[in-house]
Order: structure tokens, then C-alpha cells, then sequence
């Protein structure tokens, strides 16, 4: 904030600016990011008020807050977007309800970047978003670490605004162990826990082993599943030994 005295300007440091430098990021990614997170909020309190469940609400936070972070000077260089993409991405945007900015090309390239980002965070295996997006494992890799980053300098403007709404604060939460991990959302519980990633969680997870206290309870059927010297790890950080 800029305040004038004798012909000369005095500049006032805000908080969440101050926060925004500290973060390392562009300045101007701070602004997409806190104009990103109003217009969601917004949505958001609009969708409140029609009939849909916790986890579609969450499933649009989770793609628009992509698509946000995607917009970010820190996500160039961006996914092509072919010119047979042009008409089904654009389509797949306003479905979506995700207004495109007056430069409709990079807008699309942002959706394409938020839809890679989509596939990591709900179990698509890496070679095919590598097929689908064309892209080397060491570029995905860094797109991956970019926006872990991102994400955590969204969580963190998210706490400075004057904004309440849970299932945003909820998912961003949620999106950068995520992010981390490539993961979907019913693995987060296990994912908490030290010693089991995603690979051990989807195996946890799909032979009902839900959560911690879950792992305590079927001590013989975690040691089938994962031996029993990385199980004994696992409970001891359980108990908090």
C-alpha cells in the first residue's frame, strides 16, 4: 500500500505481502492466487445452496485450485495444447465452470496443466500421463514439486484472507499430501502415518484397512500384506513409540 508525503512515496508492508515474499514466490502469483481463491470461495457458497454431497464439492475445489496454481508464473512453461484439444478443452472448461481469461490459448494450456495435475492426484500410473501429455519423467517430476510448492504458498495466502469456507480450507489441506504422494483422497488417513506411501496404502486400502487404528487391529493381516518388520515400524509410529 502506497501512501504520498511531501511529493514522496511511503510504502506500508501488509501482512500478506509480507507472507507472499517469504514464500518465494512472484508477486504476481500472489495475486492470481488471492483473486483465484475469492472467485472460488464465491462459487463455492453458490454451489452450498444446491444439492451436491461433500465429495463432489471437494472433487471441484480440487480441479479449480489446479487450475489456479496453474496459472502461476512458477508453472511456465506450460502444456501445448493442440489444435485438435482447442474445442474439447474449451468445452470441458465452461462444464466446469472455469471462465477463461481473455487470452483463451494460455487459459487452455492452464486447463491442460490442471488436467495433469488431476491424473497425479488420483492414481492415473505415470507412464500414461506421461503418453497423454507428452512429457518426459523428469518434466513431470518438476511440474509435481512446482506445485507442491505452490499449493503450500496457496494454503498459507488462504489463512491470511478473510475467507470461511471449509470445504476449500479441507481441500487444500488434503491437495498437498496429494500432490505429494500421488494419491488419491481416501488414502490421506494412511498416508499420515510414517512408512506407508501411496504403494502401501492402495494396498492397505483395498483389502479394507482404512486408518491407523484400523493397522492396530489387524496386525496379522498387515504383516501378509506388507511383512512384519515394516508392519512393527508402522505400529510403533502408530502408538508413538
Amino acid at each position: 500500500i502506497s501512501h504520498k508525503k511531501n511529493n514522496n512515496e511511503n510504502y506500508t508492508i501488509t501482512s500478506i505481502g509480507r507472507r507472499i515474499s517469504e514464500l518465494y514466490i512472484d508477486p504476481l502469483s500472489g495475486k492470481i492466487i488471492i483473486n483465484e481463491l475469492k472467485k472460488l470461495s464465491k462459487k463455492l457458497k453458490s454451489y452450498n445452496n444446491k444439492d451436491l454431497n461433500t465429495s463432489d464439492l471437494k472433487d471441484y475445489c480440487t480441479q479449480y485450485l489446479l487450475y489456479s496454481i496453474s496459472k502461476t508464473t512458477e508453472m511456465m512453461p506450460l502444456l501445448r495444447v493442440r489444435d485438435s484439444e482447442w474445442d474439447y478443452l474449451f468445452k470441458e472448461m465452461l462444464k466446469m465452470d472455469i471462465d477463461p481469461d481473455e487470452d483463451i490459448s494460455r487459459s487452455l494450456e492452464c486447463f491442460k496443466n490442471s488436467k495433469m495435475f488431476y491424473d497425479w492426484v488420483n492414481e492415473v500410473p505415470e507412464n500414461k500421463i506421461l503418453e497423454e501429455y507428452g512429457i518426459e519423467p523428469g518434466i513431470l517430476r518438476y511440474k509435481v514439486e512446482q506445485a507442491k510448492w505452490i499449493l503450500h504458498a496457496t494454503k498459507e495466502i488462504y489463512a491470511l484472507l478473510d475467507i470461511e469456507e471449509k470445504c476449500l480450507s479441507d481441500t487444500l489441506n488434503e491437495l498437498e499430501i496429494r500432490m505429494e504422494y500421488g494419491a488419491s483422497r481416501e488414502l490421506i488417513e494412511l498416508l499420515k502415518i510414517k512408512h506407508i506411501g501411496r504403494s502401501r496404502a492402495r494396498l492397505l486400502y483395498n483389502s479394507g484397512i482404512k486408518n491407523g487404528e484400523d493397522i492396530l487391529n489387524n496386525r496379522k493381516r498387515v504383516i501378509k500384506l506388507l511383512g512384519k518388520n515394516i508392519t512393527d515400524k508402522i505400529i510403533s509410529c502408530i502408538k508413538g513409540y
